[in-house]
């Protein structure tokens, strides 16, 4: 569950691209005439939640880790309390 979390920032981001795609896949493939009208409104909604979720955690996992753990390497580490003494005080 706490993966779910690290990711939810890119599973956010990418649902305004997976949901869309896979309506239209859905659509495209004629999958809306294989099920009845209760089954398959439920079968669209799984596929959109786990495409959105292993779409987004799959873009955590190549994109922003590394970017963030990249970053955090590089960030300004505080001046040592010596330096910021003022002559003569």
């Amino acid at each position: 569950m706490e993966a779910l979390g690290d990711a939810s920032y890119s599973i956010y981001l990418i649902q305004a691209i997976t949901l869309p795609a896979i309506g239209k896949l859905w659509k495209w493939s004629g999958a809306s005439g294989w099920f009845d009208m209760t089954t398959g409104p439920m079968i669209l909604y799984l596929a959109c939640f786990a495409g959105t979720v292993l779409q987004g955690y799959i873009g955590y996992l190549l994109f922003e880790k590394p970017v963030t753990e990249r970053l955090m390497t590089l960030r300004i580490r505080p001046l040592p309390a010596a330096a910021l003494v003022l002559p003569g005080g």
